[in-house]
């Protein structure tokens, strides 16, 4: 039988205790045979903390309960952090991150979102597709939404294309729109999104842990920049399936999205756009979206709130640029 190489999964959860255990019990039942799970809570305010603990003792016992079972999922070692604060997405990563290459066994880590139902092989299929082609730090699966007005198959992420002239991300799909055929074919790109983003130990080394700056939005975009950067490939693979309910976080504070989302456009573009793309950017921002963003927020959603944090946005986001990368 294939030996397949150790990989550290790492699920942050922050209030969202419901989606987490059901990530993990997706997780527990995969047919991959060498992982750790490791579940960072980010200083959750709900009953995260005692619910997470209780699965954990539930799980050994089970564990115990099937010492002779041929099913040998449950030997796989699930740590739980619980970190003191919410140190946004990408620190809160980082703190699981930084005991991985501490303890130095594990040649991949997946960072893996809470609120995401995985299939048995997506992370077998990822694996495989690693050793496929040379070069290959970061793999990221095909993401389906967990449920979309009622329907189903409905694709939410298959990798990105990045326009650092707009600010733009554009989806594999959408560039594909004239050959859907292609969505089913594993392909480079510039990005893949941190809600599965299977990466190589070694390349973190090599590049540095996810920018804490971001907090949360753009820090996994920023990460695959930077391995490509590096030398490594970003690469889609439409094998390995995964479903996500998307942005369950959020739907408890939006206005943090809408600061956030804005302020780190303006990082990204202020640590990999060139001079000439960084000014098309700002050009085309002012011109276009600041006029589309700031009345809308004023006339059709009426959310002086969400105006606010726009404008805060804006206004750090901006500061940053002034800032040394």
């Amino acid at each position: 039988m294939k030996i397949y190489p150790k990989v550290s999964i790492i699920i942050v959860n922050w209030n969202g205790w419901q989606d987490t255990l059901g990530c993990l019990n997706s997780v527990l039942n995969i047919n991959y045979s060498n992982y750790e799970v490791i579940v960072v809570d980010n200083g959750s305010t709900d009953e995260s903390r005692a619910r997470l603990i209780n699965w954990k003792r539930k799980t050994r016992l089970a564990k115990k309960g099937k010492a002779n079972s041929l099913n040998k999922r449950q030997s796989h070692v699930i740590k739980l952090i619980f970190n003191y604060q919410n140190l946004g997405f990408a620190q809160g990563n980082n703190v699981a991150i930084r005991q991985v290459l501490q303890e130095n066994t594990s040649k991949f880590i997946l960072l893996l979102n809470n609120d995401t139902i995985v299939e048995r092989n997506f992370l077998k299929k990822l694996i495989v597709s690693s050793s496929n082609q040379t070069n290959v730090g970061i793999l990221g699966p095909k993401i389906y939404y967990a449920n979309f007005k009622n329907k189903k198959n409905i694709i939410q992420s298959a990798g990105f294309m990045i326009n650092l002239y707009l600010g733009k991300f554009l989806s594999v799909e959408q560039l594909n729109k004239s050959d859907k055929k292609l969505i089913n074919i594993a392909q480079n790109v510039d990005f893949v999104t941190g809600a599965c983003l299977l990466i190589k130990t070694e390349v973190i080394r090599q590049i540095g842990l996810l920018d804490k700056k971001y907090f949360l939005l753009f820090e996994d975009a920023d990460w695959c920049l930077r391995a490509k950067q590096a030398g490594s490939l970003v690469v889609y693979i439409p094998q390995s399936i995964i479903y996500h309910k998307t942005s369950q976080s959020f739907k408890k504070e939006r206005v943090s999205q809408v600061y956030y989302y804005t302020r780190n456009i303006f990082l990204f573009e202020s640590k990999h756009a060139r001079i000439f793309q960084l000014t098309c950017f700002l050009f085309t921002y002012f011109l276009f979206v600041f006029p589309i963003y700031f009345f809308g927020y004023i006339f059709v959603k009426k959310n002086r709130r969400s105006l606010i944090h726009y404008l805060h946005g804006i206004k750090d986001g901006i500061s940053l640029l002034y800032r040394k990368k």
